[in-house]
């Protein structure tokens, strides 16, 4: 599902999917859950989003992620932590991004090697947890 936006100089574009596959909706091809581009009058891609994805592109911008989500087993839980049966991979700059516990969704506070620990509210007991990778990128002005 695709809604578009249009407000005084920018059209907006966003893009919910339900099975992350390549899709082509209007000038914005993702291959990802969610997905957001602002474009100018002209048509140009000033500001793009994806979510949970491997990549969103509207010209001239483009978004290339490695891996859509990163799942990970839960050990135990302890207030707003989650302790990791296995390390987190060492290329995962977790801070900011999202995570899904259950049918719930929260920020990523904070990570160690074998532990995530989310903003806000308590973790929910669960064996396993879901990291939703993300990224914005803007045009050069």
């Amino acid at each position: 599902m695709a809604v578009e936006v249009k407000l005084p100089g920018r059209t907006d574009t966003i893009i919910s999917t339900l099975d992350a596959k390549e899709g082509q909706y209007g000038a914005v091809a993702i291959s990802g859950r969610f997905g957001f581009v602002s474009a100018d009058d002209d048509g140009k891609a000033r500001q793009a989003y994806l979510l949970a994805g491997t990549r969103l592109a509207a010209s001239p911008l483009e978004i290339t992620l490695l891996k859509p989500t990163i799942p990970l087993e839960v050990k135990s839980v302890d207030g707003t932590t989650f302790h990791l049966n296995e390390p987190l991979p060492q290329d995962t700059s977790a801070v900011g991004l999202y995570v899904l516990a259950g049918d719930t969704g929260y920020e990523i506070q904070s990570t160690t090697e074998n532990s995530v620990t989310v903003r806000d509210y308590p973790a929910v007991e669960t064996g396993q947890i879901t990291i939703l990778n993300s990224t914005w990128v803007d045009a050069p002005r």
